[in-house]
Order: structure tokens, then sequence, then C-alpha cells
């Protein structure tokens, strides 16, 4: 699903010239579920922000379906981001004005689905992670974790084939972060891949393959164990 070779991110300002990413060589099959880790500042987030097409590499190339993604204009980018990619943030990011159904349903009014379509998906997928009781409320008055429910039912709303998740579980206690990280490892069974930014190495012990990341670059990486779907599909 993605291809990575010799990628390096460079931001430059008058004075300071930082590399954030360098010469990062990766791959990632459809069905993995990826934690990244690494300290403060190593470039996660910076490597995340550019497989979710967010950002560009200064070098190097991202290959993503066997589509080289450097040649595509900022419109296509964005045609690929909605038909493919499912974003979980920290933050949660939903839109206190908007209630739980509607902030689910904003991706899909992107792609222009029918109402009645779009009204459907959202019951469902708000059944599937166990907030659909709270369809009606704002965010302001759910808990982090059920607003966290919310963010990955709206990341999942179009069936996206990959799921990038920038600490999903860092605004939430141990409970809800476990409940969410569930949430994401039942999402992975059902053939969604995912690649998460995580600082918890109990967290990781969720993903079926671990990227350890120092200055930009990829220290290590190791197997936990967990069968990746890509393979459970074909034991």
């Amino acid at each position: 699903m993605i291809e990575l070779h010799n990628l390096s991110k460079v931001y430059r300002t008058s004075d300071v010239e930082t590399t954030a990413l360098n010469n990062i060589n990766l791959e990632i099959s459809e069905g993995e579920f990826i934690a990244i880790m690494g300290p403060s500042g190593c470039g996660k987030s910076t490597l995340l922000n550019i497989l979710g097409m967010l950002d560009t590499p200064n070098s190097g190339s991202y290959k993503f379906l066997g589509d080289d993604v450097a040649k595509r204009s900022e419109r296509e980018l964005a045609i690929v981001r909605k038909q493919n990619i499912g974003f979980i943030f920290q933050s949660f990011n939903l839109i206190d004005e908007l209630t739980v159904a509607e902030n689910v349903e904003l991706p899909l009014l992107y792609q222009k689905m029918p109402a009645k379509d779009r009204a459907e998906r959202v019951q469902q997928v708000l059944e599937r992670v166990n907030i659909a009781h709270r369809a009606d409320h704002r965010p302001q008055q759910l808990s982090g974790g059920q607003q966290q429910r919310v963010a990955v039912a709206r990341a999942v709303v179009t069936n996206p084939n990959l799921i990038l998740a920038d600490e999903p579980t860092g605004n939430l206690d141990t409970t809800n972060g476990e409940e969410v990280l569930n949430l994401l490892g039942q999402l992975n069974s059902d053939g969604t891949t995912i690649v998460m930014v995580t600082h918890d190495q109990g967290h990781a012990d969720h993903a079926s393959r671990v990227v350890h990341m120092l200055d930009g670059r990829v220290l290590s990486e190791n197997v936990t164990g967990i069968q990746p779907v890509s393979e459970a599909r074909h034991a």
C-alpha cells in the first residue's frame, strides 16, 4: 500500500534549517497495524502528515497504492485523501456547533452522497462505536472518551483503506484509551490498514509492527507477534 524511498523533509527559515525526516525507507502492506514510536521532535508527526498527503517531502518518493503521489496536484491529492484516508487526532477536532451525527456526516457531504444514504451510514457507524445514543448531543456535552469515539466514527464513515492516528489516546484516561485502541484493533481486523503514532509501549503492543524513530530516521523495526490482517487472511 505504502512505499517510501529515501524520503526527506527539511524545514527552512531565513536563519535555521531543520531536518525533520532524513532518508526514510519504509513499506507498509495492506491490512497492517503499524505503531510509530520515538521521542518528541523525532519526526513522527511529520511522517504521518506526509503519509496523509497533508505535507510534501523535499526529496525521495512516496508511492500510495502504486501511484507516485509526488506527481499529483493538490486537487488530485485531495481526491485521493477523501477516497482512501481517515484521520484521528489527539485533540479530537470536532466542530462544537454541530451534533455528533452532523460531525460524523461531514466527510460524506464532501463525497456528495445522497441524504438518505448519509443518514443510514452515519447511524451504522455510530452504532459500531457504541455512541449512537449520543447522536443529537454536541461535543461539549460528551466525555473525552466519547468525543474520541465520535472522532473514530468520523474517520471510518467513508470506509477508508487507511487510518492515520496521531496520539489518539493522548487526552484520554487509561480505560477510555484502551477502548479506543480496541476499536482500532476491530477496524484492523475488518481489513483497514492503521498507522498510529504513540509514545506508549503498551499501546504500541496492539500493533503488528512497531517502527522506532530517532532524529528523523527509522532507527529500528520489530514485529510484536500480532499477525497482520493481510497475513492472517492467507493463513
